[in-house]
């Protein structure tokens, strides 16, 4: 299928380009967008009549339903040079797979939609589509004659990859701009997987009507990145959460920790990789109380007992210090 694409009938070039956080490399770079949305949390408990809607959108199969003839439009709008978008066009133009199992294929199909998988260039073309997609629901929402700003906020949402975080603070204009994007986006060819949005309102009522007849999901925490935002904007359920994961992770590994074989350093390798790296995911870009802290302190001594082959301290007499002292650790929450 060869690919055609006007240029006469492009929307404007994007000048404000919004470059969501997908774009740096590294794996660590997904945490400004959860950093921000819990700023955006607390900066609604700090007020006396603060409120606001967190909205996570669920695109239905992503990126495998991409169009190319929006994918190139929104690379031209985006600014890239016309020579890198006639290589684009050549990867996507003509497309064929198969399907192989068991040591046999299947016939060969054409594949006119989605982003190529394992191509590296797909996630820096994906930002630039979800950067243009989100420019033109913006303008859009602003230049609605329903949409009033009722006071000017530092985001409206929050973008990493597909994972899409909405945040406003009354119900009409989260509505009005949920309805926006998910217009914006066929021209993608992207859609909304409608039974899988979730809204989380803060100290507000919401009802969130969809194109099914149905009503968005109402939850008092949404999971996003990975992490749980809770409505009372609190961390309890956030820490309580990772601590059951690593809790899980760890006794998993409960004859590593057991075997005789493997000496004290390697056990304490191991469980820093895959224990103490699952509890510690994203608690930076939380602020802990008193209480929360000893939480994370307990858990971590109570672990570093069963690696290092001791008991508690009421029978060994050996103190939480000396634990930390012969692993060669810190407290966790002196270095969250």
């Amino acid at each position: 299928m060869e690919l055609s694409v006007d240029p006469l009938q492009q929307p404007p070039h994007v000048s404000k380009k919004f470059v969501c956080f997908r774009i740096f490399s590294g794996p660590h770079y997904f945490w400004p967008a959860l950093f921000l949305a819990r700023r955006l949390l607390e900066q609604v408990w700090s007020r006396k009549d603060g409120q606001a809607i967190f909205l996570a959108l669920d695109w239905a199969k992503a990126f495998d339903s991409v169009s190319p003839v929006g994918l190139l439009d929104a690379l031209r709008r985006f600014g890239l040079p016309e020579k890198f978008l006639g290589v684009i066009k050549a990867i996507y133009s003509d497309r064929t797979f198969q399907v192989k199992d068991a040591g046999r294929r299947s016939t060969t199909h054409v594949q006119t939609f989605g982003i190529c998988q394992g191509c590296t260039l797909s996630p820096f073309l994906s930002v630039m589509l979800m950067t243009v997609l989100m420019v033109d629901a913006k303008n859009k929402l602003h230049s609605n004659p329903d949409f009033s700003e009722q006071e000017p906020l530092l985001t409206r949402d929050l973008l990493y990859a597909d994972d899409t975080l909405l945040f406003e603070t009354n119900s009409r204009n989260v509505e009005l701009f949920m309805n926006i994007i998910g217009d914006v986006g066929t021209q993608y060819g992207l859609a909304f997987n409608w039974s899988k949005l979730e809204a989380m309102p803060v100290r507000c009522n919401l009802i969130l009507p969809t194109p099914q007849e149905g009503t968005v999901k109402l939850k008092e925490g949404i999971v996003y990145l990975g992490s749980l935002l809770s409505n009372d904007g609190s961390i309890g359920g956030e820490l309580g959460r990772r601590i059951g994961n690593a809790s899980c992770d760890f006794r998993v590994l409960c004859k590593v920790w057991s075997h005789a074989a493997i000496n004290k350093q390697r056990k304490l390798e191991i469980f820093n990789a895959c224990v103490v790296s699952k509890l510690m995911y994203c608690i930076h870009t939380a602020w802990l109380n008193v209480a929360e802290r000893r939480r994370l302190d307990a858990f971590q001594n109570k672990c570093l007992r069963k690696v290092m082959g001791e008991e508690h301290s009421f029978y060994s007499r050996v103190t939480n210090q000396s634990i930390l002292q012969q692993a060669g650790s810190q407290k966790l929450s002196d270095i969250y």
